[in-house]
């Protein structure tokens, strides 16, 4: 019987999830590659990744040979708490709109997080509202 996913899956698991987004147009945009390297900046349980970028490349990994939706159904599992769910949405939110471009598969993405944190559109929309205002400050 396993336990509560740790805090080590549970960041890991966030840090996949921006990964994804990124990929899920196909190439990430350097803008993009730019806010999921910076993510260290943002949380510091990013900065104890033990390996960024092999968990990177096993999101890439597991998009190419699963596609987006299987990706993030298995990528998202350990995402559990409120608190979580929601540094998940908003770092994914951050990612999407780094390169301006915010349709397509991205949006797709963010799409299937509010869908399976449940989130209302008015969450979705604050959050998408605050990472805008942050983007241009």
């Amino acid at each position: 019987m396993s336990g509560p996913p740790t805090d080590e899956a549970v960041t890991s698991a966030i840090f996949q999830a921006a990964v994804l987004t990124a990929f899920a147009d196909g190439r990430p945009e350097l803008t993009e590659a730019r806010v999921v390297a910076e993510l260290v900046a943002i949380d510091p349980r990013f900065g104890a990744l033990a390996d960024p970028l092999g968990l990177g490349v096993a999101a890439r990994a597991l998009l190419v040979a699963r596609g987006i939706e299987d990706a993030l159904e298995e990528i998202l599992a350990p995402i559990v708490a409120a608190d979580d769910r929601r540094l998940a949405f908003r770092l994914c939110a951050r990612v999407m709109i780094a390169d301006d471009h915010t349709a397509g598969d991205e949006a797709m993405v963010l799409g299937t997080l509010q869908e399976r944190f449940a989130f209302s559109p008015a969450d979705v929309r604050a959050i998408l509202d605050e990472e805008r205002k942050r983007r241009t400050a």
